[in-house]
């Protein structure tokens, strides 16, 4: 627990796992920044510390980004011109996302980051488009390994049919499913279905 101007909140650390290019920068950068992306990549590029980073748009580093959600539930980020000060002083509630590197030349920093900053939970990007690929399940068995709890994300469903998306989907719980994993992967489509998987989640059920 962390005491901010409006008294104690709770921070999470998620670290962000997932192969490379299958949006995991540009997703945060939504989500902290509070902007859709242009189809370019411009989401992500606060996020990126080094030059060869903005170049390729491929993380090679460990960032950190802030995501605040106030005592109504809204979400706090950087849409209003906001410092990370000002997010923390207007929250009630922290979540600290460890965006970490994708492509498999960096592995050595992504299980740096993993166990070196203790993440509450994992989240796995999965590019719809691309499906299980690269160091995805690597990063799976990793987070699995540690014993921190993992959620899945997919991304870039706007760029395929729906066809695509659901093939995706069975791929990852045919993969959830298989001896070394043993996991019960549950769908969340709907406000009241991520409240359940949450209390999925104490219950150590994924």
């Amino acid at each position: 627990m962390c005491s901010s101007g409006l008294g104690q909140f709770l921070d999470l650390r998620v670290a962000v796992l997932g192969n490379v290019d299958s949006g995991k920068s540009t997703l945060l950068g939504v989500l902290t920044q509070g902007e859709l992306d242009n189809g370019r990549g411009r989401a992500r590029l606060n996020l990126f510390r080094h030059l060869h980073e903005i170049q390729t748009g491929r993380t090679s580093s460990i960032s950190f980004e802030i995501l605040g959600f106030n005592s109504k539930g809204e979400v706090v980020n950087y849409s209003e011109s906001r410092t990370a000060e000002e997010i923390c002083e207007s929250s009630s509630k922290m979540i600290t996302f460890i965006d970490l590197a994708g492509h498999h030349k960096y592995l050595k920093t992504t299980i740096f980051g993993l166990t070196s900053y203790c993440p509450d939970f994992a989240m796995l990007v999965v590019s719809a488009n691309t499906g299980i690929a690269g160091t995805t399940r690597e990063h799976l068995g990793l987070a699995m390994a540690l014993k921190v709890p993992i959620f899945i994300v997919v991304s870039k469903v706007d760029l395929c049919s729906r066809g695509a998306v659901d093939r995706t989907v069975r791929q990852l719980e045919r993969l959830l499913k298989q001896p070394g994993c043993n996991k019960l992967p549950m769908g969340v489509a709907s406000a009241d279905d991520a409240v359940t998987a949450a209390q999925q989640f104490t219950q150590s059920a994924w």
